[in-house]
């Protein structure tokens, strides 16, 4: 049965560490940031025959990223 390990689990170090930054990204709402002038937006839509949701996002530089990151509008 899959509930049943032979195994014991033990709560270790990496472990809590993951748990930590888990609640720390949930627990932190995403910073939107302003739009700069004459930059290009994205819309991001998702619809299933329940739901639809969207979001606006702008693409911002960083020099540590290989690729631009995106931020909610």
């Amino acid at each position: 049965m899959l509930l049943k390990k032979p195994d014991k689990f033990t709560w270790c170090d990496e472990a809590q560490q993951a748990l930590e930054k888990l609640k720390e990204s949930l627990t932190t709402p995403p910073v939107m940031t302003a739009l700069a002038d004459k930059k290009t937006l994205l819309l991001y839509i998702s619809a299933t025959t329940n739901v639809i949701s969207t979001v606006l996002v702008a693409e911002r530089e960083d020099v540590s990223q290989p690729y631009p990151m995106q931020q909610p509008i």
